[in-house]
């Protein structure tokens, strides 16, 4: 069984049990894709949708670790969409490549300029961990504020 129909399985029974009966009950009774994609549009369900997604697929994906930089990051890339499993999968993808792109520029500056990287820039090795991580995640939001302005 494919891993993203795992977690669709999820968040089907997830919301099965979140919405109201009455809900619950006209999308177990929906054989039709649009049908279900419709319901699951409305206002009403909004909230419950969005948990039931977030939920199951960031408990569902075994190579995701949860940050806060990232679910950001993704939740910029949903931009008010109605969430899926196939489209956090996409984000998901989308921030690999972000922080991969971070880690590069990274490196890439410490080669480029190293009378710089001697001088001004910090010693990692003195760095406390809060340091080391504060650092990491202001590079990862600086490529994704810059790969977001590359996109619009």
């Amino acid at each position: 069984m494919h891993a993203s129909s795992d977690v669709d399985g999820a968040i089907l029974r997830y919301m099965h049990l979140r919405l109201p009966e009455q809900a619950a009950d006209e999308i177990l009774q929906t054989f039709d894709t649009h049908e279900v994609y419709d319901r699951l549009a409305d206002p009403a369900l909004k909230d419950v949708v969005h948990e039931a997604v977030w939920f199951c697929w960031e408990h569902g994906r075994a190579n995701y670790s949860p940050s806060a930089e990232r679910r950001r990051f993704m939740e910029s890339y949903v931009a008010g969409r109605i969430p899926t499993a196939k489209l956090l999968d996409e984000a998901w993808i989308a921030c690999q490549a972000a922080e991969k792109d971070a880690l590069r520029v990274g490196l890439l500056q410490q080669v480029r300029e190293p009378e710089q990287a001697q001088s001004g820039a910090p010693d990692l090795d003195a760095l406390q961990d809060d340091e080391i991580d504060r650092l990491y995640h202001g590079t990862l939001r600086k490529i994704a504020a810059d790969s977001r302005k590359s996109i619009v």
